[in-house]
């Protein structure tokens, strides 16, 4: 992970159920579809494995990918309030 990073970074999980806006090196915002729903969950780093799960995303490897704006909030549109 790179010291110098530009936030916000997003990323998503390679089968298309989790999408990513990573806000710093401590904290995301997760869109995630579980069914036909989709939910949100904000994230906070807590614990040293909390960092490696971020730092896993930063890294876009192992079924991590690159995503972007658009496509993150498209997916933040579809929770129902």
């Amino acid at each position: 992970m790179k010291a110098s990073a530009e936030f916000p970074q997003y990323r998503k999980y390679t089968n298309d159920k989790h999408w990513f806006r990573v806000e710093s090196d401590e904290r995301f915002t997760e869109v995630y579809r579980l069914g036909d729903k989709y939910f949100a969950r904000e994230f906070v780093a807590k614990i040293y494995p909390d960092r490696l799960l971020i730092a896993d995303l930063l890294a876009a490897q192992n079924g991590i990918a690159h995503s972007n704006e658009q496509e993150f909030t498209s997916k933040l549109r579809l929770i129902e309030t």
